[in-house]
């Protein structure tokens, strides 16, 4: 009889001294499923992919909603214009000189030749305790009023800086300055920026900013003399706002290549006379005398810069120029 001479099995010794043959161990890898990636998993992006997101939307949004620190506005005129810069309205509030306002609005529109910039607060903005119990009006019906006043401007403005109680209401929304440059033909910024004005072939350069730093007592136009030296040491016209305090300056500066040139400053005032805040701080309900915007002249045929102290003085001397064959600083 014929008996088969077994050969050894053929398997793996394990770490806890188990033995497993190379059938059992066949059998075993059989049973499990193996899954081989053939491409990255969608969800799984690198550095340089959201880099490249991150760029493309950064510019898109500029392109969408770029807040513009320089433009330049051409102007083509026989006579000279008119610069109005009102601001802080806090239109709502219960204390606002409403007639004031409307009459500023009325002067501008009314006036060949004068623009206007809007130095921000158009509107209180308040949507929080307890500084809404002082509102006349709620948020929505701010934005009705100031559309409504920024309609009998149109073609007139040429720019617009939101200040803090503006961006207080981006928070919850949309602002009025929503579709703002659509609807008004007009530039819309936030911070300084910078307005090239070429009148005739002449650049003035009006620099504005809802605020900035510095106050003194002594000065009240601190902050735009702060702006030109912190940030646009070439400029002709400084305007600034939120302070509530009106004042206004001029200074001739000199430069390296011996060139001299008068620079104006301008701190507006508000339309607002008084609110519990203010009060707070001690300070007195402000007059008309001292509230309110102001204006600069420009002439088309030389650089010259006039300095108004009021929208109202300046209207009535642009129209009272339009009327001389001169120009009111030539010898007669």
């Amino acid at each position: 009889m014929y008996i088969p001479i077994m050969a050894e099995p053929t398997g793996v010794f394990y770490p806890d001294g188990s033995f497993h043959n190379r059938i059992e161990i066949c059998s075993r890898l059989a049973e499990q499923a193996q899954v081989h990636r053939v491409t990255d998993d969608p969800a799984v992006k690198d550095f340089q992919w959201w880099q490249e997101v991150a760029i493309r939307r950064q510019a898109e949004r500029q392109e969408v909603l770029g807040i513009p620190a320089y433009v330049k506005i051409e102007i083509t005129a026989q006579r000279c214009i008119g610069i109005a810069n009102i601001g802080d309205v806090h239109e709502g509030g219960d204390r606002v000189d409403y007639e004031f306002f409307g009459r500023t609005v009325e002067q501008i529109k009314s006036t060949k030749n004068v623009y206007c910039n809007l130095l921000g607060d158009l509107a209180d903005s308040f949507f929080f305790i307890p500084a809404v119990h002082e509102a006349l009006m709620n948020l929505s019906e701010q934005y009705e009023y100031l559309r409504a006043a920024l309609n009998e401007l149109k073609g007139k403005i040429l720019g617009a800086w939101g200040g803090n109680h503006d961006l207080w209401a981006s928070r919850m929304g949309p602002t009025m300055y929503q579709d703002f440059t659509k609807n008004f033909n007009a530039y819309y910024f936030e911070g300084m920026s910078c307005e090239d004005i070429i009148l005739n072939g002449i650049s003035y350069k009006l620099v504005g900013s809802h605020t900035h730093n510095g106050f003194s007592l002594w000065n009240h136009s601190h902050a735009s003399i702060r702006l030109r030296n912190d940030e646009a040491i070439d400029g002709d016209i400084f305007i600034t706002a939120h302070k509530h305090v009106k004042g206004q300056s001029t200074q001739y500066v000199a430069f390296a290549d011996g060139k001299v040139k008068p620079v104006f400053y301008s701190s507006i005032g508000t339309f607002k006379a008084t609110d519990s805040f203010s009060r707070s701080k001690g300070l007195h309900v402000q007059k008309r005398e001292e509230m309110g915007g102001d204006g600069y002249i420009l002439f088309p045929d030389r650089r010259i810069i006039e300095q108004c102290r009021t929208v109202q003085e300046m209207c009535a001397k642009v129209e009272l120029y339009s009327t001389l064959d001169h120009c009111p600083f030539d010898e007669p």
